[in-house]
Parts: structure tokens; sequence; C-alpha cells
């Protein structure tokens, strides 16, 4: 099976549940433990992407909660173009005062170091975003999510993202993060160059891995040259995008290793894109029904809103694909750590203190990563250090998922 995962037996795990609690350096930099927030769009920010104080204190109770990485969610390169509208904005120099106030209490309150993510969203935004700024990608195609039709992207414009971006690392280190993640996964631009799925291109920037592996090659090349070698410059990419003519394991390891080359830092292993499972492929779990019709209501055009009441049997189709089983990244993320030199955080459905420490114990796995769990239970890691836990509360109910789409902020929704 894709997701079949094998983590070794309880009495290796228990043996080596110190191990997720030991240092590892990424780059030049030491995260006191192995424990990773992983990022998810918080909500919490002024249309003009500036932090408000819901912010602050919610990366305050994660640097007390003990882990060890506190990945923020996608910042982005230009303003007006976030996914929500609510995402932490790092597209001038004037976003930079109230994020370096962000780092600086995190660093107050714990030894948690703090990634900057950093993202260039379009296409794959709200319907209104895309009609308000307009609808570019890779190729030209019909744009499953906002039901628009993309236009090619032209070099002149492709250049012009990358230099947003690396300014985007920049701001990032002038901030005072400890490093940044680029978002090259879930369909997102970086992850769409990557992708034979979207990416049809015949020029350079498309056709065999490494043409498609450029874009992202260009914009670390650029970012190195404003902050550095010894800033740490980490990836989140895609092992699988779960679509037929996707973006697969083969390509995706060659790709990784490419980017180890140019100097990547770390690489965190996720998967899936928004038109598999109604976008819930990257998390699984479940679809909540009441939520994902009030979301589309929002964002399907008039015409296709009479389809509505067939989506209860959309929901129940498409749920099968996302189905939730433990650690479903693993096996992936394993045959990354087996492929690369450099740290490999799985992230995915680790809920147990014995999964999180068999995928160390089992593999070469540097890290885990954790986004639901956290938003539930942000003290879940020094709950596990402490002896006071031993198992996530989380049910993977996706209701914060899908909250962050209704420009609500980032908080447990479950009903559990």
């Amino acid at each position: 099976m894709e997701w079949e995962t094998a983590l070794p037996p309880n009495g290796q795990i228990r043996q080596n549940n110190k191990a997720l609690f030991s240092p590892v350096k990424v780059g030049g930099v030491e995260i006191p433990n192995r424990i990773a927030k992983s990022a998810m769009a918080e909500g919490c920010c002024t249309e003009d992407g500036l932090p408000m104080p819901r912010l602050y204190e919610m990366y305050r109770r994660w640097a007390k909660g003990g882990a060890g990485l506190l990945i923020t969610g996608m910042a982005h390169v230009r303003q007006g173009h976030g996914y929500t509208g609510r995402e932490i904005g790092i597209y001038n120099d004037g976003c930079i005062t109230g994020l370096k106030s962000l780092v600086d209490l995190v660093h107050f309150e714990g030894a948690s170091k703090i990634f900057l993510q950093i993202s260039y969203a379009p296409p794959q935004i709200k319907r209104s975003t895309a009609k308000n700024i307009g609808s570019f990608a890779p190729s030209a195609r019909l744009n499953k999510t906002t039901f628009l039709f993309d236009k090619a992207l032209s070099e002149k414009q492709i250049y012009e993202i990358i230099i947003d971006v690396a300014e985007g690392v920049r701001r990032a280190k002038d901030a005072g993060f400890d490093g940044v993640q680029l978002h090259a996964a879930h369909g997102y631009l970086i992850s769409q160059f990557l992708s034979p799925h979207y990416n049809k291109r015949t020029d350079a920037w498309g056709g065999d891995v490494f043409k498609r592996a450029r874009f992202l090659l260009e914009i670390i090349r650029e970012a190195k040259k404003r902050v550095g070698s010894e800033f740490p410059i980490t990836l989140k990419i895609n092992a699988v995008d779960g679509a037929k003519d996707g973006l697969a394991l083969p390509e995706s390891l060659q790709m990784a290793k490419a980017f180890e080359r140019s100097g990547v830092a770390a690489i965190e292993v996720s998967g899936g894109i928004g038109e598999v499972g109604l976008g819930f492929y990257p998390m699984r779990g479940e679809i909540p029904w009441d939520l994902s019709k009030k979301f589309l209501m929002g964002e399907v055009p008039a015409p296709v809103r009479a389809l509505l009441p067939l989506l209860k049997l959309v929901i129940k189709m498409e749920s099968q694909k996302v189905s939730f089983i433990p650690c479903f990244h693993y096996d992936y993320a394993k045959k990354f750590a087996e492929r690369l030199d450099i740290p490999v955080l799985c992230v995915g459905g680790i809920r147990t203190l014995e999964e999180a420490s068999g995928i160390l114990s089992g593999s070469k796995v540097a890290m885990i990563s954790l986004a639901r769990p956290l938003v539930r239970e942000p003290g879940l890691p020094k709950k596990w250090a402490d002896g006071l836990s031993t198992k996530a509360s989380c049910t993977s109910c996706d209701r914060c998922f899908v909250k962050i789409g209704l420009k609500e902020e980032l908080r447990c929704n479950c009903k559990a």
C-alpha cells in the first residue's frame, strides 16, 4: 500500500524515547529537541499581514510548550497575495518590526528556535483573491481550485517572483528568525513548478526533473546571495502529489538531492495538493460537512452552486482518499533520510510518544513535526518530556483547517 507504515516494536521504541529530546543541528542552528511545530496558517494578522496580539499569545504558548522548533504559518511576499488574507506578511521592510517582536518573545519564553515559513500561494488561492490579482501559474490551464483559467507566467514574471521570495528570506533574517522554510509543497506555486501535473512548460522552466526544479533552485541561489551560507534555508516539499500524473517519489528524491547540493539545510517531507481529496490530502482525517459546505458556498461560481446538494456524496467519495492512518508520511520521510545527508523532518499523523520515538529509532529521520495536535495541546511536547502524557488528544477532525479558510483564527474547533 502507498501509505503503509512500519514502525519498530514497542520495546525498541521505549528504549529510544531519549533521542526525541536530544538536540539536533539544522545548518549551524542547534535545535534543543527533535519535535517541530509544523506550519499552519494562524489567521491572526491584519489584512496588511501585520501581527495582532493573538499571534504573539499563540507563539508564547508554543514556546512554553516545549517544541524545539516552531515553524510559522506561510508568510506572503506580495501584499494581498496570501491564501486567507490574514497570514503573516513579509512583503516589505515595514513588516520586520512586528516580526522581530515575535521572534524576541519566542526566544524569551523558552529554548525554542523559530523559522519563518515563506510561500507564494497563488494560483492556489481563494477565488475572490485570484479575480482581484489575476490568475497565473507555471502553465495555462483550468484552475480547479478557483474555477478560473490560469495564464502561463512569462519569464519576466518568474524572475520577479524569485526576487520577491529571496527578499522575503532576507527580511526574515533581518527580523531575527533562526532560519526559514520555503513552502514547496501542497500545490502552491513552487510546488506547481516541481510537479508534472501542473508544469507543462517546454522552455527552460519545465520538462525534465531538473528543469522543473530550476525555479526553486534559483530562489535558493538568490536568497543565499542576500543572507549568506550560514543562515538556514529549509524546505517543505511533496514526496508525492497524490494525483495520477503528479510528482512521484523517484523524481522528488532526485530533486531533494539537488536542493541539498544547493545548500538547503533540512527538508520536511509532506505530500498532496489541493485538487486531491478536496484539499485534505496533505493532512488526512475527517472532512467536516457543515464547514466544507459553508466554505464552498463562498468559493464556487454561481452556476456550480446548483450542484452543492451533491456535496455530501462527493465528500463521502473523497473521504476514502484521505482516511486517517498513523504516521502516513513516514515511509516517504524514511527514504528521503536514507538518500540525504541533511536533517529530514517527518510530518503527518504522528499522535503518540511511541510513534514519534519509533520514527527516530527506526530510521535516519532527524525530527518529527506536529501541527494539529499542537493546535489542541500547545504544551504536548513538554507533557511527553515530563511523562505526563503519551498520546495527543487531537482527533484529526480537521475543523481547525477549514476554519482557517473561513478567515477565522487558528484554534481547535473539535466537537469531541
